[in-house]
Order: C-alpha cells, then structure tokens, then sequence
C-alpha cells in the first residue's frame, strides 16, 4: 500500500510514491494498516516510535500529518497535520544528502511537502469559510502563514468584521474596526460611517452647546461644516444685528462668519463712512462704495452694459437685454436684471436664469416663476433653494415661507423655526402672532430663537383674536373674555368677562355697561361710570347724580357736579351760580359773568383769541394766558398772524397790531395774505403790496397783483405790460415785457417780442436772447437748472454756473438723479442716417461718445409708453 492512499480524505487525495520503501514488517506499512482497521490510536504510537527512533524519518512525520487529517479519525486536526507537513519539510531539509536523494528517488522531496502543505492550507481555508467568522479567518490567517489564500482570508475576515460592526452601528464599534484593521477594503466606508455616526451621537440634541462641543473636539472631522453652519444659525436665529456682530465676534473661525456679514450688512443700517463697523470687510465696503453711484446702461456691438456717473464703464458691454426700465432713468437696483441672468453689481452672477425678481428688503430676494419661487440673498447664498410658492421677510427678522398654501416660520440663515402649518404670520407690538384655524398662537422672538436650539415652543398664549392697542400693548380674547398683555407675554388686564377699549387718555374697561378709568385722577380709580365724553385734552363722566370733568393732561378734577357743561374750540365751559368757569388748558382758567357774551376770533390755523361784547366794544383775549390783550370798536375781526388782526367796519378792511393799534386803515376792499408777510391790497379795483414785517406800503395803483421778485424788488403790472420796480414804486426797468421770472440776483428770464430771454436788468443789457423755450429742471436754493431751446435745439444752464452744456443737441434727457445729473444727449445727422450721442455729467464734462445708426439708437433709448 502507497502512502498516498492513508491521505484519502473525503473529497481530498494526496498520494505519493512510496512503496519500495514499505517492507512488510517496516512500522510505517504497520501504522498503514492500523489506520486501514480503523485503529487509530495505535496507528498514531506506531508513528510516534518511529518519529522518537529516527528524527530524521521525513517519511514518518509525512505520514503523521496524514493521520491528522483523515475525515476517518476521530482525532482529526487540520492544525497538527500542518505542523506535522511543516516538520517533514524541515526534517527533509536537515537530512543528509544521501537521505535525501534516497528520498528524492521515492519522489518524496521539498517541492512534494510543500505542495502537499499547499493542500493543507486549502483544506484549512475550506473550514474557515464554513465557519465564516472573524475568529476562524483570524486564526487561519495566524496559523497558516505561508498559505497562498491568506489575502482572501484577510479580506475575508475585514468583510465579515464589518458586518458585524453594521449591526452595532455605533461609532465606537468603527471605530475599533478601523484600529484592528486600518488597511481593510472597507476601512473609507468604515471611517465615513464613524464621522456620521460619531457627529449624529454627540449633536443628537440639535443644542448649539453640543455642536460648540463637537468643533472643539473633532476640529478635523468632515462634519466640522455642518457644525459650523449648526452654530451659525441656532447663534443667529433671533434675527437681530446684535445676535450676528455677536456670532461675529464669539466665533471668528466658524466657516460661516462672512454669511453672518453678508446678512448683518444689509439688515443693519448703512454703515457711516467715517466710522467703519469692525464686522465690515473690504469687499462690503466696495459694496458700499459701488452702490452710491447712479448706473445707467450702454450699447455697442448689439450687446448692453453699463456705466457709471463718473462714465466707469462697470459692465461691458455683453448682455443681450436687459429691463427696459434701466433706459429710462437711473438704476440704482443692486441687483441687475439681464438676458445672462441675476448680476449683483460686484459683478458676481448670482442666477444664471432671468427669473422673475422681487426684493424682499433687507437683503433678500424672491426669484423664479409663478410655479416656483426661491430665496436667494444679495451676496450670493441661496437661503430657500427649493421650489416654495411665496415668501416673505417678517420685520426684518425671520423669513415667512408659503408651501402648499400655508405658512412656515425660517431664520434669516434659512432653519426652520416651524413648518408651513399656519394661514397667516405677522408681528404685533413686538410679539409673533401665528393663526391656524382662526385660533391665534402668540409667541416672542426670543422663544423662536430657543426653539432653534432644540427647545419646544410655548403654546400657552393662544386666542381667538389679537388687536394691537400700541405702546407694546395688545388687546386679545377668548369668547367672552378679553384682557391686555404687554410684548413680553405678561397679562396687563386679566381675562374677565368685559369689553376693552384703547383711548388716547388711557385704558376704558366696559363691564355690565358700565365704564372703568385707568390712570385718570386717584380719587376716580375704579369708579363705575354710565357715560362719557371726550374732548381734546378733557373728559366727561357722568352717572345720574354725579358729573366731573376732568383733565388728562394734569390728571385732576376740574369741575365736580356743575349746573352745566359745554366744549369749543378746544374750552370747557361750565357755568355754575351767575358766573361761567373758561378752561383754557391745564393752568389757564378765567371766570365770566354768565350772561357775558364770548365769541372765539376766526383764524386761519389754530384758535388763539377770543372776545366779549359790551355796548358794540369787544375785549379781545388771549386764549392761552386768559389775559385781557385790548378793546376795540369794529364789527369783524380775524386773527391773520399771531402778531396781526384784520378787522371789518362797514364792510372795509383794515389792520390792527396785538397791543390794538391801527396798522392799516379800514379803508380797503379786500386785504389778502398772499406770502408769509406780504398782504396784497385792493382799492377801487387796483392792487398794492403792505409787508407786515417792515411796514413798507405800496399804494393801490396798479392793475394787477404785486409779487416779489427778491426782499429788494417787485414785479408789477402797469399800463398792459410787466416790470420791475422797488419799495419806493422806482422803477428798475421800463414796464414792456409780457412775463418775468427770477433766475438769479438782479437777472431774470423776460418775454419779449415773443421770445425769452436773461436780462440783467442791473445793467440793462442781455446776457443770453432768442429762446424759444426754457423749462425749471431744479430749483434748489443754491442753484438753479434749466434746460433752454434755441432754435431746434437744446442745452442746460445753470444760474451759477452758466451754460453747461451748449445748446446743439436735438435732445437732452436726465438719466441720472435730481442730485446727480448724468445727461444723454443726442445729435441726428438725418443726411447720414446716424445719431452722435455724448453723455456729460453734472459739470458737462464728457463722459462717453457714441455713434449709432438710427436702427441701433432705438435700443438705447426709453421706449415710449
């Protein structure tokens, strides 16, 4: 029998040539035939005398090793029949050379062994696979190291480590995964899933003290963003500039820190040129600095662009279109609208669409179409980059967002505070009023921003309505029940069965139709009233058997239980005996006989005098003091300045001062306040001037109303025909011009000859003459600008600065502001087919020249409507 056979093993053979050397009575053919009886045990003694006799015997230990592994033997044992593989080959290797060519010659050599080793190593993986544990494949890969499947038994065994660290799913079990086994094939999903894991367990409370925990700890992991952006919006959800200069400063390393800016920047005020906030970057105050300028668009080669006040070209020249309204004055959008999409004017494309474009405030704006709408902030950040069907900014603190025709509540940053499950979403006198269903859910803004950081909102303050009463007050109700709470959610007025009612002298509580003062005199707090009366600065309560007046601005009692009471003109009256008690106001309070006759003055404004008659002579007081100012005989009288009464007599008109005496004779037809202190007189149809101030008269002999050209001239009319002249009716000027009007001092614009022209009638001469039109395009104190036609064409003078740009133009539009002119001017050149169009700026300092065919000019200019 050959030794190959005692290897036979199931499905696994090895056999080898080996039978010369079995003589009958050799121990190996006797352990051969013990193993073929089945009699294991002394099969294996047989064996280990002959190993014991002859260490050298390779033959002896090959066999062994076969012993321990056939499937027959209860004692089977792949790890001894490797060892005892490995001890033939090292047997085999230290035998002498004429043992081994003894050897060889039985075809039993190193290359035999070791491939018979090699089937070992199979036979030993084949198990481990049937076991398929991290612990069989780890003890294959220790015990068999010279086996050819150990990279597949290592691969195998990271495989089945990391199911099983999938099922603990935790952080710490990848964690331990990727220490035993850095090198494993699923060591970058196994780290991935540690980072997420690891981040998901230490914020698991959405708490920004959890977040701050995380970044201070794991500053390196792949989630330090998310942190970061966690931080940002939880630190800066109370919308306030405060909570992002606070952010700004506390966290200056945190990724979102320049958002924080972006944001701060336009929800705060404009920053003061001379004192730059800290939180101010360069490049804001480039934003600060571009957006003073007015922009106006240019045109050239088909493509639009644009250019600033100062003739920068900031844009160009590379849009196809851009919004019509950009040709017809100056833009001062921050946003550009163009047919290359949405372009801040730092030149930053925010869009690459068109869309409809609608700015929120505060820095936000609403794009999209009609089926979809996002919010997308000035710097660049898209806040709501999902389709939502509107959107709103809430008193520049949080973002109202409408999904599927409900209202959810965001932060600036874009958190949800509270998802879209409310009708309608406003702020009150400082407090967030949420309505769902009709029921009304009050909460404060400091409470949203807790509710960012993982706390739960009250939901305690719910109402059927909610008015806002002012002075942080609001009036609400349930049913029957209404009560007062302030901005910060304290109850003012308890809930009680009553009705409520804000007046500008306090609080009135109705109860069983009865009225309730608050805040009124002491000894009235708390007293039942059946009605009232309010007047200005005082109040009626009456009951059956009780009356008092009272003033709100003192807060006393003025009258008590009079004979009787009436109000005008701002003045109670209350007559008690045979006299009549006049307040005036708070410390002014005169007393008349009651059957003494008062009338108030006629004023244009506010009533300042009245009077009593006796015996046709009126006593004209003042109202405020009470006191007695003069008496006088006339039949009207109207108080015309504070200073000036015009009285009547015998249907003339005429003027007396405050201490009564006569100022102007009741010697005139009409008398009539035509400037602050100018009184245009008639007399026998012809017209003067009296100044109130200095006294100066003109006398009635002129046709038409005097007017003021300067403190120094009038303009008058006489015989058909305007002129100047002074206070002492000189003439300055013959009287021959059709119309005057100033222009600067002693010039003016004159029609004469049916044409306009600047006269300096200082010196009689003209200093600019055949006009044929002339329009007021500022009239400012310290300068004056007028666009003036010659001929066909037009120009710009000032009265400062003279002619700024010459009158050769066909026509001139402002594209720039009132403060900051930027004129299009443009020139046709029929006989060529081209318009010359050259902008100057507000001192007519060219800024930019172009030549257009007539083609190309309509796409410049301002369509017409």
């Amino acid at each position: 029998m050959s030794l190959g056979k005692l290897f036979k093993a199931g499905l696994i053979v090895l056999t080898f040539p080996c039978a010369q050397v079995l003589g009958q009575f050799n121990p190996l053919h006797q352990a051969a035939k013990k193993m073929e009886q089945g009699k294991w045990e002394n099969a294996h003694e047989i064996l280990i005398k002959a190993i014991s006799k002859d260490s050298l015997n390779v033959q002896a230990e090959l066999m062994l090793s076969g012993w321990f592994l056939n499937q027959n033997n209860p004692a089977k044992q792949i790890d001894s029949a490797y060892y005892h593989n490995f001890r033939a080959l090292r047997t085999f290797q230290k035998s002498p050379n004429k043992q081994k060519e003894k050897l060889k010659h039985d075809q039993t050599d190193s290359a035999f062994i070791v491939q018979l080793r090699e089937k070992i190593d199979s036979l030993a993986f084949e198990s481990a696979k049937q076991i398929n544990t991290e612990l069989s494949y780890l003890d294959f890969i220790q015990k068999f190291r010279f086996a050819k499947e150990r990279p597949a038994a290592i691969e195998l065994r990271d495989e089945v480590a990391f199911v099983n660290v999938l099922r603990q799913n935790s952080y710490s079990a990848f964690d331990d995964y990727l220490k035993l086994y850095p090198k494993s094939h699923r060591a970058k999903e196994a780290k991935e899933r540690y980072e997420k894991l690891l981040f998901d367990s230490k914020t698991k409370d959405k708490k920004l003290k959890s977040y701050l925990s995380f970044v201070n700890e794991y500053p390196s992991s792949p989630y330090r963003l998310i942190a970061d952006k966690n931080i940002f919006e939880v630190a800066t959800s109370g919308g306030l500039p405060e909570d992002f200069v606070k952010f700004i400063a506390e966290y200056p390393q945190n990724s979102f820190v320049n958002r924080a800016r972006n944001i701060l920047f336009y929800i705060a005020r404009e920053p003061d040129e001379k004192k730059s906030p800290p939180w101010m970057t360069d490049s804001l105050r480039k934003v600060v600095e571009i957006n003073k300028l007015n922009w106006v668009p240019v045109y050239k080669n088909g493509k639009y662009g644009f250019m600033d006040s100062h003739g920068t070209e900031t844009f160009a020249p590379q849009f196809d279109s851009i919004e019509e309204d950009y040709k017809c004055g100056p833009v001062k959008d921050d946003i550009l609208v163009t047919s290359n999409g949405l372009f801040c004017r730092g030149g930053t494309r925010l869009t690459d669409k068109t869309w409809f474009t609608k700015d929120l405030g505060f820095g936000f704006l609403k794009v999209g179409d009609t089926s979809c709408v996002k919010v997308l902030h000035k710097s660049g950040a898209w806040v709501i980059e999902n389709c939502v069907q509107d959107a709103a900014v809430l008193n520049g603190r949080f973002l109202i967002i409408k999904t599927n025709g409900l209202l959810g509540l965001y932060t600036l940053s874009g958190r949800v505070l509270w998802p879209a499950q409310w009708s309608s979403i406003e702020m009150m006198e400082g407090v967030v009023v949420l309505d769902r269903d009709g029921k009304k859910t009050l909460c404060l803004p400091s409470q949203l921003a807790m509710a960012a950081d993982g706390n739960r909102l009250p939901d305690n303050f719910v109402f059927d309505n909610v008015k806002s009463l002012g002075d942080d007050r609001l009036l609400v109700n349930n049913g029957m029940l209404e009560g007062i709470i302030n901005s910060n959610l304290e109850f003012i007025v308890p809930l009680a069965r009553q009705s409520l009612f804000q007046m500008p002298f306090g609080l009135v509580r109705k109860i069983n139709d009865q009225f309730i003062f608050t805040d009124l005199a002491p000894e009235l707090e708390n007293t039942r009233w059946e009605r009232y009366r309010f007047y200005r600065q005082w109040l009626l309560l009456k009951n059956s058997d009780d009356e008092n007046v009272v003033d709100i601005h003192s807060k006393k009692i003025i009258e008590s239980n009079p004979d009787s009471v009436w109000f005008a003109n701002g003045v109670v009256f209350a007559s008690e005996n045979d006299s009549v008690h006049i307040h005036i106001n708070s410390s002014t309070r005169i007393a008349l006989a009651k059957n003494a006759k008062l009338t108030f003055v006629k004023s244009t404004d506010s009533i300042r005098y009245f009077f009593t008659e006796l015996k046709n002579k009126k006593t004209i007081f003042n109202i405020e003091t009470g006191k007695k100012i003069f008496t006088a005989d006339f039949d009207q009288i109207e108080s015309l300045t504070p200073e000036i009464f015009l009285i009547t007599k015998k249907n003339k008109k005429g003027l007396l001062d405050k201490k009564g005496k006569l100022v102007l004779p009741a010697e005139y037809d009409a008398l009539v306040l035509h400037d602050k202190n100018q009184l245009s007189l008639l007399k026998d149809k012809k017209f003067g001037l009296f100044d109130l101030t200095s006294g100066k008269l003109i006398k009635p002999i002129y046709e038409r109303n005097i007017s003021l050209l300067d403190s120094m001239t009038l303009i008058a009319f006489k015989d058909g025909h305007y002129g100047l002249m002074d206070w002492e009716a000189k003439p300055l000027t013959s009287f021959e011009f059709f119309e005057i009007q100033p222009w600067k001092k002693n010039v003016v614009w004159v029609i004469k000859d049916f044409e306009w022209g600047l006269f300096d009638f200082s010196k009689s001469n003209y200093l600019l003459k055949h006009v044929k039109a002339f329009h007021l395009i500022s009239d400012k104190p310290e300068e004056k600008m007028a666009m003036v036609q010659q001929e066909n064409y037009f120009g710009i003078l000032s009265n400062s600065r003279g002619m700024i740009i010459p009158t050769s133009f066909s026509s001139i539009t402002n594209v720039g502001s009132d403060d900051d002119p930027l004129y299009f001017t443009a020139k046709e050149v029929e006989e060529a087919g081209i318009v010359v169009v050259i902008y100057y700026n507000k001192d007519g300092e060219l800024l930019r020249k172009q030549v257009y065919e007539d083609e190309e000019y309509a796409h410049i200019i301002c369509p017409e409507d």
